[in-house]
Protein backbone atom coordinates (compact mmCIF):
# COMPACT_ATOMS: atom_id res chain seq x y z
CA UNK A 1 0.00 0.00 0.00
CA UNK A 2 2.97 2.34 0.43
CA UNK A 3 3.55 2.17 -3.31
CA UNK A 4 -0.10 2.99 -4.00
CA UNK A 5 -0.02 5.97 -1.60
CA UNK A 6 3.22 7.20 -3.17
CA UNK A 7 1.70 6.92 -6.66
CA UNK A 8 -1.38 8.88 -5.56
CA UNK A 9 0.75 11.59 -3.96
CA UNK A 10 2.96 11.85 -7.06
CA UNK A 11 -0.11 12.04 -9.29
CA UNK A 12 -1.63 14.82 -7.19
CA UNK A 13 1.64 16.76 -7.15
CA UNK A 14 2.01 16.38 -10.92
CA UNK A 15 -1.55 17.66 -11.43
CA UNK A 16 -0.98 20.71 -9.21
CA UNK A 17 2.33 21.52 -10.94
CA UNK A 18 0.77 21.17 -14.39
CA UNK A 19 -2.13 23.46 -13.50
CA UNK A 20 0.13 26.01 -11.84
CA UNK A 21 2.39 26.09 -14.89
CA UNK A 22 -0.58 26.41 -17.25
CA UNK A 23 -2.11 29.21 -15.18
CA UNK A 24 1.09 31.25 -14.97
CA UNK A 25 2.05 30.80 -18.61
CA UNK A 26 -1.44 31.03 -20.03
CA UNK A 27 -3.06 33.89 -18.19
CA UNK A 28 -1.06 36.81 -19.51
CA UNK A 29 -2.69 39.10 -22.03
CA UNK A 30 -1.35 40.32 -25.33
CA UNK A 31 -2.49 43.94 -25.58
CA UNK A 32 -2.57 43.88 -29.38
CA UNK A 33 -4.78 40.82 -29.68
CA UNK A 34 -7.22 41.47 -26.84
CA UNK A 35 -7.99 38.94 -24.11
CA UNK A 36 -6.38 35.54 -24.28
CA UNK A 37 -8.90 32.73 -24.35
CA UNK A 38 -10.41 29.86 -26.16
CA UNK A 39 -13.88 29.59 -27.60
CA UNK A 40 -15.08 26.28 -28.90
CA UNK A 41 -11.62 24.78 -29.50
CA UNK A 42 -12.79 21.22 -28.86
CA UNK A 43 -12.94 19.14 -25.73
CA UNK A 44 -10.60 16.72 -24.02
CA UNK A 45 -12.30 13.36 -23.54
CA UNK A 46 -10.95 10.51 -21.40
CA UNK A 47 -12.53 7.06 -21.27
CA UNK A 48 -11.20 4.75 -18.54
CA UNK A 49 -12.35 1.14 -17.98
CA UNK A 50 -11.25 -1.41 -15.40
CA UNK A 51 -11.87 -5.13 -15.81
CA UNK A 52 -14.14 -7.16 -13.55
CA UNK A 53 -11.08 -8.31 -11.57
CA UNK A 54 -10.69 -4.79 -10.17
CA UNK A 55 -11.36 -5.22 -6.44
CA UNK A 56 -10.23 -2.54 -4.02
CA UNK A 57 -10.51 -5.09 -1.19
CA UNK A 58 -7.85 -7.19 -2.95
CA UNK A 59 -5.34 -4.37 -3.35
CA UNK A 60 -6.52 -2.77 -6.60
CA UNK A 61 -6.14 1.01 -6.64
CA UNK A 62 -6.74 3.73 -9.21
CA UNK A 63 -6.74 7.51 -9.25
CA UNK A 64 -8.10 9.39 -12.27
CA UNK A 65 -7.88 13.17 -11.98
CA UNK A 66 -8.91 15.75 -14.57
CA UNK A 67 -8.85 19.51 -14.43
CA UNK A 68 -9.21 22.58 -16.61
CA UNK A 69 -9.41 26.34 -16.38
CA UNK A 70 -10.59 29.18 -18.59
CA UNK A 71 -8.72 32.32 -19.67
CA UNK A 72 -9.41 33.94 -16.28
CA UNK A 73 -8.02 30.93 -14.37
CA UNK A 74 -11.51 29.88 -13.25
CA UNK A 75 -11.97 26.18 -12.61
CA UNK A 76 -14.39 24.50 -14.99
CA UNK A 77 -17.18 21.94 -14.90
CA UNK A 78 -16.61 18.56 -16.55
CA UNK A 79 -19.10 15.92 -17.64
CA UNK A 80 -18.74 12.46 -16.12
CA UNK A 81 -20.78 9.80 -17.91
CA UNK A 82 -22.90 12.64 -19.32
CA UNK A 83 -23.59 14.34 -15.97
CA UNK A 84 -22.13 17.81 -15.41
CA UNK A 85 -20.01 18.25 -12.27
CA UNK A 86 -19.41 21.37 -10.24
CA UNK A 87 -16.51 23.70 -11.07
CA UNK A 88 -13.57 22.36 -9.05
CA UNK A 89 -9.80 22.58 -9.16
CA UNK A 90 -9.50 18.79 -9.60
CA UNK A 91 -12.15 16.23 -10.44
CA UNK A 92 -10.82 13.01 -8.84
CA UNK A 93 -12.21 9.50 -9.15
CA UNK A 94 -10.78 6.74 -6.97
CA UNK A 95 -11.17 2.98 -6.58
CA UNK A 96 -14.83 3.11 -5.49
CA UNK A 97 -15.79 4.52 -8.90
CA UNK A 98 -14.15 1.53 -10.66
CA UNK A 99 -14.75 -1.35 -8.21
CA UNK A 100 -15.94 -4.53 -9.93
CA UNK A 101 -15.04 -3.24 -13.39
CA UNK A 102 -16.58 0.03 -14.54
CA UNK A 103 -16.16 2.70 -17.20
CA UNK A 104 -15.97 6.46 -16.71
CA UNK A 105 -16.17 8.92 -19.59
CA UNK A 106 -14.84 12.35 -18.61
CA UNK A 107 -15.33 15.34 -20.93
CA UNK A 108 -13.90 18.82 -20.52
CA UNK A 109 -15.73 21.95 -21.63
CA UNK A 110 -14.81 23.10 -25.13
CA UNK A 111 -13.66 26.50 -23.88
CA UNK A 112 -10.70 25.42 -21.77
CA UNK A 113 -7.46 27.36 -21.89
CA UNK A 114 -5.49 24.66 -20.07
CA UNK A 115 -6.49 21.10 -19.18
CA UNK A 116 -4.78 18.10 -17.64
CA UNK A 117 -5.54 14.40 -17.27
CA UNK A 118 -3.79 12.09 -14.84
CA UNK A 119 -4.18 8.31 -14.43
CA UNK A 120 -2.40 6.26 -11.75
CA UNK A 121 -3.18 2.58 -11.33
CA UNK A 122 -1.56 -0.05 -9.13
CA UNK A 123 -2.27 -3.19 -7.14
CA UNK A 124 -0.72 -4.84 -4.12
CA UNK A 125 -2.34 -8.22 -4.87
CA UNK A 126 -4.67 -9.23 -7.74
CA UNK A 127 -3.91 -7.79 -11.18
CA UNK A 128 -6.52 -6.26 -13.48
CA UNK A 129 -6.87 -4.86 -16.98
CA UNK A 130 -6.99 -1.11 -17.52
CA UNK A 131 -8.23 0.35 -20.81
CA UNK A 132 -8.01 4.03 -21.57
CA UNK A 133 -8.59 6.26 -24.54
CA UNK A 134 -7.70 9.94 -24.54
CA UNK A 135 -9.00 12.28 -27.22
CA UNK A 136 -8.51 15.97 -27.91
CA UNK A 137 -10.70 17.81 -30.39
CA UNK A 138 -12.08 14.49 -31.64
CA UNK A 139 -8.67 12.97 -32.39
CA UNK A 140 -7.17 10.07 -30.44
CA UNK A 141 -4.10 11.21 -28.49
CA UNK A 142 -3.38 7.85 -26.85
CA UNK A 143 -5.22 4.57 -26.47
CA UNK A 144 -4.05 1.44 -24.66
CA UNK A 145 -5.04 -1.73 -22.87
CA UNK A 146 -2.57 -2.69 -20.13
CA UNK A 147 -2.34 -5.29 -17.40
CA UNK A 148 -1.79 -3.68 -14.01
CA UNK A 149 0.15 -5.98 -11.69
CA UNK A 150 2.25 -5.71 -8.52
CA UNK A 151 5.39 -4.95 -10.48
CA UNK A 152 3.71 -2.95 -13.29
CA UNK A 153 1.88 0.13 -12.02
CA UNK A 154 0.61 2.63 -14.58
CA UNK A 155 1.21 6.41 -14.38
CA UNK A 156 0.16 8.64 -17.24
CA UNK A 157 -0.01 12.43 -17.32
CA UNK A 158 -1.15 14.71 -20.16
CA UNK A 159 -1.39 18.50 -20.34
CA UNK A 160 -3.31 20.42 -23.04
CA UNK A 161 -3.26 24.10 -23.88
CA UNK A 162 -5.32 26.35 -26.12
CA UNK A 163 -3.14 29.35 -25.30
CA UNK A 164 -2.71 31.47 -28.40
CA UNK A 165 -5.11 29.38 -30.48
Amino acid sequence: MKTVNLINRMASLTMVLALTTAVFTGCSKNKEEGPVGSTDKGMVKMTVTTSGEFDKNKGADINVTVSSHDSRANYQKWKVNGVETGAEMNHTYLSDAFNGGKTLILESPETYLGASVNVSAATSDIGYTLKYKLEEKGKVVEEATVLVSKDKPVRKNWVFSNYGK
